[in-house]
């Protein structure tokens, strides 16, 4: 790594800000900033850290120790002069960390979304406007750790590696040597490699199906009594939920090739979820035969279970956590636009947004047109005046 002083701000709170601020403090050459918006959470943190450091344990049993020069919720605080910013919190509060930190960007600034999740690029440059011309802006397809807090603001803990990230990547437009990719995987080391993508839109379409679909199979025939306990979540993946991800992933796959097909542009990158899996997770998957067998025997899912509310009598799914309220906006709708803008049906798509967005008490769809009341609270490229394969292309830069 370079012995130039790399400035970095992650934005967020979470599981993924914690794992981060702990790895990226412990680099050399590294003053690493952390901007939370939610709440309290800039003050709690920093109560944390008043006689200690911050401690994350990873899967190997060992341990980092290391603490961040500044965590606040005022971006004037934190962001003036970074120049890797990573976004590490839900799709739904891209739009207000986006806007928080526009004033303060500035010349070849990296913005990464960890991850970004489709439509991420078209909000990015939306919202940065003429900025987007001199900034570089990545989307990763994944966070790179499944990790938990322990204790906030002091102890989190790296439950799974994934090996590779695959990393769409929107250059500045400088016709300089700078590799953004290079410098992200150099602060933060690997695993994981992070691989770029041939364009944005390679994994946009990639990674909207898993949640909706594990969710639909586990709860559309639902009777409404109450569960004794939390089921697994991808361990517990039955022959219908499998399905379920299966046909939504082949729409996905239909709509790739009809870009591709439309456009020349390659689409290799767009992996079926079930070749995915198993590149990303390697040996942490005992029995990779099958996209059943692969989410079940993934040791890095161990222990994860539906998102459920406490009710009498035990337990009932809580729809609106962000398998439901970040992946059908942020993911499912994104790529219902997407295949819109080429002119293909997709009744699997269509079915689990209209039976997403009724647990959302939104309306993104109305039938299978994109008319709904709220289809602006979501990334559809419609959203952002994206309505041709005209627009498709210039915005892809062909």
């Amino acid at each position: 790594m370079s012995s130039k002083v790399q400035k970095i701000v992650i934005c967020g709170g979470g599981n993924g800000a914690h794992v981060l601020a702990s790895i990226l403090s412990s680099r050399e050459n590294t003053e690493t900033n952390v901007l939370t918006l939610y709440q309290d959470e800039a003050e709690i943190w920093n109560k944390a850290m008043e006689n200690g450091m911050l401690y994350c344990l990873l899967p190997n049993e060992s341990e980092i120790r290391s603490r961040p020069n500044k965590i606040s919720k005022n971006p004037a605080d934190v962001v003036p002069g970074a120049n890797i910013i990573l976004i590490t919190v839900p799709a739904f509060s891209h739009e207000e960390y986006l806007r928080a930190i526009e004033p303060y960007i500035r010349y070849r600034t990296i913005i990464v979304g960890f991850p970004g999740l489709p439509g991420f690029e078209f909000q990015a440059r939306h919202i940065l406007k003429a900025k987007s011309q001199f900034v570089s802006v990545l989307s990763a397809t994944t966070f790179p750790w499944a990790c938990r807090i322990v204790e906030y603001g002091r102890n989190v803990k790296i439950i799974g590696v994934k090996n590779y990230v695959d990393v769409a990547v929107i250059q500045d437009s400088s016709k300089g040597a700078f590799n953004p990719l290079e410098l992200l995987q150099s602060v933060l080391g690997s695993p994981p490699v992070f691989n770029k993508t041939n364009h944005f839109l390679e994994h946009s379409l990639m990674f909207a199906v898993v949640h909706p679909g594990l969710m639909y199979g586990r709860w559309k025939y639902w009777d409404g009594i109450p569960l004794s306990e939390k089921p697994l979540f991808y361990q517990g993946t039955d022959d219908f939920q499998a399905k379920c991800v299966t046909d939504l992933d082949d729409e996905v796959q239909g709509i790739a090739k009809e870009i591709s097909k439309r456009t020349g542009v390659d689409f290799r990158g767009c992996l079926p979820m079930h070749t995915w899996l198993v590149k990303s997770y390697g040996s942490a998957i005992s029995n990779p035969c099958s996209l059943k067998t692969a989410l079940v025997t993934n040791k890095a899912y161990e222990g994860m279970v539906h998102p459920m509310k406490e009710v009498k009598g035990g337990y009932v799914p809580d729809f609106k956590h962000r398998y439901l309220s970040e992946d059908v906006p942020f993911g499912l709708v994104v790529v219902k636009g997407l295949a819109k803008i080429v002119g293909l049906k997709t009744p699997v798509i269509d079915e689990l947004i209209r039976w997403g967005q009724q647990k959302l008490g939104k309306v993104f769809i109305e039938g299978t047109e994109l008319t709904g009341g709220h289809l602006f609270e979501t990334r559809a490229p419609q959203v952002y005046g994206i309505t041709s394969l005209k627009d498709l292309r210039a915005m892809m830069g062909l």
